[in-house]
């Protein structure tokens, strides 16, 4: 398990990079890959934080932030599966 302050300081650095890898190969998702892989808009992704227990986002510097992408598959992977599939 990797220590916490070190994990923050790989990602902050391939934030100021803007490589979305960390060192450790950990990819980091901007809010348009997570439009992406969710197939939703940015006002569902707040709303799923606000009220559905999204992770919220890593604040690097003050005008970049970021998500883990293991933190958005461990929430993706809790959710219920639909069995109204058509």
């Amino acid at each position: 398990m990797i220590d916490e302050t070190k994990l923050f300081e790989l990602v902050k650095k391939a934030v100021r990079e803007e490589i979305g890898v960390t060192e450790d190969g950990l990819k980091l998702l901007k809010m348009a890959d997570l439009e992406v892989k969710l197939m939703v808009c940015k006002q569902t992704i707040y709303r799923y934080i606000k009220n559905q227990g999204f992770p919220k986002p890593k604040k690097f510097t003050e005008k970049k932030s970021a998500w883990l992408e293991p933190e958005v598959d461990e929430w993706i992977l809790s959710r219920p599966i639909s069995k109204n599939i058509n």
